[in-house]
This record gives C-alpha cells, sequence and structure tokens, in this order.
C-alpha cells in the first residue's frame, strides 16, 4: 500500500510537470506547422506569433485565439497556485482542509482550462492534406491536462484513502444503540 506522503509527493511532481509543459506550451511558436514544399521552408503558428522561413509577426487578436490564450494562462496560473499550495500543505501546514482541498481541486480545474484551450484550437484550424499538423505546443498542452488531472486523482485518492477527514465520520448515537435477539 502506498502511504499518504509518497501520494502527495507523486501529486506534487505531476502538478509541477503540468505547470511547466504548459508554461513552454503557451510561450512556443508551435500550436499549428504547415510544411510547404521542402524548398520552400515552412509556416508555423503560436498563441502570440506566427513564423515563415524563421521570419516572425505577431498574430493578430481573434475572438478563438483570445479564448485560447485565456484559458491556457488560467491553466498555468491555477497549476502554479496549485503547486504553491501542495508545497505549504505539506511541508508548512498539514492540517488545514482548505489548503489541501485548493491542493487538490486546482489542478482538475487548471486542467480542465487547458483541455477547453487546445479543443477551442483544434476546433478552429483545418488539418487538411496541404501540410497542415498539430504542432509541439499543442501536444504539450495535452501533455499539461493529463499530468494536472492525474495530480487531482492522486491529491484525491490520498485523501480519501487516509481515513483523515470525512471519510471517517462517526454517526453520533449509534454505539449506544442496543439490539437484542429476543422474542
Amino acid at each position: 500500500m502506498v502511504n499518504a506522503e509518497q501520494l502527495s509527493s507523486s501529486a506534487l511532481y505531476f502538478a509541477a510537470s503540468a505547470m511547466l509543459t504548459s508554461i513552454v506550451s503557451v510561450s512556443i511558436d508551435t500550436w499549428e506547422i504547415t510544411n510547404t514544399i521542402p524548398s520552400s521552408g515552412n509556416f508555423r503558428r503560436g498563441l502570440w506569433r506566427a513564423c515563415e522561413n524563421e521570419i516572425c509577426d505577431r498574430l493578430p487578436d481573434t475572438k478563438f485565439l483570445l479564448v485560447v490564450r485565456v484559458f491556457m494562462l488560467l491553466g498555468v496560473l491555477g497549476l502554479t497556485l496549485s503547486v504553491v499550495v501542495q508545497v505549504v500543505t505539506g511541508r508548512v501546514v498539514s492540517s488545514s482542509a482548505v489548503l489541501t482541498n485548493v491542493g487538490t481541486m486546482g489542478p482538475f480545474i487548471a486542467g480542465l482550462c487547458c483541455m477547453i484551450a487546445f479543443a477551442v484550437y483544434k476546433d478552429n484550424i483545418k488539418v487538411t492534406s496541404s501540410g497542415k499538423e498539430c504542432g509541439s505546443g499543442f501536444v504539450l498542452a495535452i501533455v499539461s491536462w493529463i499530468l494536472a488531472w492525474l495530480s487531482a486523482f492522486l491529491g484525491y485518492y490520498r485523501k480519501f484513502s487516509d481515513g483523515s477527514e470525512e471519510t471517517k465520520r462517526e454517526v453520533s448515537g449509534v454505539s449506544n444503540v442496543t439490539y437484542s435477539t429476543a422474542p
């Protein structure tokens, strides 16, 4: 059986990994790649700029890009908050139920934000036979979603398997009841 400390460390590891992959995902220019004729180079596009043959220009602020940016940044902020809360909960204040709930619910909500971001992005790009494909930034957004939800799962598993909070609630008065089998 895995103890609570190992589960907390694993949840923190997955949350920190999700945070790092989401930061990298937001910052790189390869959410979408279009490979054209090999001699003419390629075109790649991220959340902030588009590049063709190493010449980059800022992308216009379209509605769908704003939605993707906002949800990815909410995911990054949520994962950062979760990592900080998990460190504080594990190292400083271990008995705070509110911090424990934030540390376990935070990665789930942040992962949900990342999932919404890449779903909206994927819905708005058209992958065709002309060489368009999803790039590494898009894949890292998916990886950060999976890692965040793994962190949330481990946090909830630890919370409910160690028997500390709601799992061992005692019903008052049950021990005072006597049952007789006599007719």
